[in-house]
């Protein structure tokens, strides 16, 4: 869905999976930990400071891992991965994916303050679909004409892989822990609202700015995109509207995948599941009350 098919708005911290495409690249792993407290980043050669908020106005007191970041949406974490992997390597991502991005080295790009259109952004998560792999937007896959004949057919181009199979895997289970309770802290989950009418097996994010609200995310074989907000610029403020994307997107993927049996997300070599425990880092045990299985390379 684009209500501004060629419209480009700011994701918010639906650009955090891209960034973190990066991360993985750069040696980080779900269980990589960073002190999130509240804290003021200095740029521009000592002369500007930053402060970024969370969605709620808390800090976590405790170390994040960035699997459970990534699924409360946690602002330190990502801009704190931003200044530990460079902008380079962060703007680098976001070219191989297809996206907009700043040329500017300022904190804030973390948080996704570069714009882009819905169209880009849903692409970019499709790649991760893909397990990787670049896939190009196609609305027209032939052409037949009054006699039956086909006139057109689309080539798929030649596979390129923007990043690998086993990054691209274990970014998706990272992204499959927004509806995950366990990772709730002093934020909850941010798909968790939607948990109750889950069917099916989804990695997504969600992305938030004052005029914009984003849902974008995926199975094996079906990603869609949602942005609700207005073209103006308009604060959102009523709480309907601010949860509108994610109830539009759930809407349409449990209806597009009614009665179609549930998908694993394909596992490549390389990689393999751990269970741990979310607060520790550590390997988990039946007494442990909030682990998980994540994966690792």
């Amino acid at each position: 869905f684009n209500r501004v098919a060629l419209g480009n708005r700011q994701p918010g911290s639906a650009i955090k999976p891209i960034l973190y495409a990066a991360a993985l690249e750069k040696d980080f792993h779900p269980m990589s930990f960073l002190d999130v407290s509240e804290t003021t980043f200095t740029y521009d050669s000592g002369r500007a400071t930053y402060t970024p908020q969370n969605v709620n106005n808390k800090f976590a007191d405790h170390a994040l891992s960035l699997a459970q970041a990534l699924a409360i949406s946690d602002n330190i974490y990502a801009v704190k991965t931003l200044e530990g992997i460079g902008y380079r390597s962060f703007r680098d991502m976001q070219k191989r994916f297809g996206l907009q991005y700043s040329e500017k080295d300022i904190p804030s790009i973390a948080l996704g303050t570069a714009e882009n259109s819905l169209y880009d952004l849903t692409n970019a998560y499709n790649i991760l679909a893909a397990g990787g792999e670049k896939r190009k937007p196609v609305t027209v896959l032939s052409i037949i004409d009054a006699k039956g004949k086909v006139v057109y057919k689309y080539k798929k181009a030649e596979k390129e892989q923007v990043i690998s199979e086993q990054d691209a895997f274990v970014l998706t289970q990272m992204m499959t822990g927004i509806f995950d309770p366990v990772f709730s802290d002093y934020s909850p989950a941010t798909g968790l609202s939607l948990r109750s009418r889950m069917s099916h097996t989804y990695a997504a994010k969600s992305g938030t700015t004052n005029s914009d609200q984003w849902m974008i995310g995926f199975t094996p074989s079906l990603t869609a995109g949602v942005w609700n907000g207005y073209d103006q610029g308009k604060t959102l403020s009523v709480q309907a509207d601010m949860a509108a994307s994610k109830q539009v997107w759930i809407d349409f993927m449990e209806t597009a995948l009614n009665g179609k049996a549930n998908e694993a997300f394909k596992m490549p070599s390389g990689v393999e599941p751990v269970t741990v425990d979310i607060l520790s880092g550590k390997l988990a045990d039946s007494s442990c009350p909030n682990q998980r299985v994540v994966y690792m390379k």
